[in-house]
């Protein structure tokens, strides 16, 4: 891969990841959207993406599920997920105990908190914290 950071974001909302890509892109990241996660995971590739960045909330199928299905398939790939709501990070470090702890990003955030946020996270040492 190049020295280029690919990010792969899947949301329902159309609008979250057109801001998204093109917010990103002025920090000089790759982005690549999917408003349907069945899709995604359909064309996904495994080894083209430093990270997945994934709604926890979606009518297709859940981030959760979404995350497996990609882990099956490129299982250094890091994932965060991109959410509103509260989730409890007792009951989500027992599904997913490989995880780190900073990998929730909470909606709303801004373009320059979410590109700091994948800059610590794809400069990090891999494993969970």
């Amino acid at each position: 891969m190049s020295s280029v950071k690919r990010i792969l974001i899947i949301d329902d909302e159309k609008e979250i990841t057109d801001g998204l890509k093109i917010g990103l892109e002025d920090y000089q990241f790759q982005v690549d959207t999917y408003n349907n996660p069945l899709e995604a995971i359909s064309t996904f590739k495994p080894g083209a993406y430093h990270l997945a960045i994934i709604d926890v909330r979606m009518p297709e199928m859940n981030g959760f599920d979404v995350y497996k299905n990609l882990k099956k398939m490129d299982k250094d790939m890091k994932v965060c997920f991109f959410t509103a709501y509260d989730v409890y990070e007792e009951g989500f470090r027992g599904m997913f105990p490989e995880l780190r702890s900073d990998c929730f990003l909470r909606k709303p955030m801004s373009i320059s908190g979410m590109a700091r946020a994948i800059t610590q996270l794809l400069d990090a040492e891999p494993g969970p914290r």
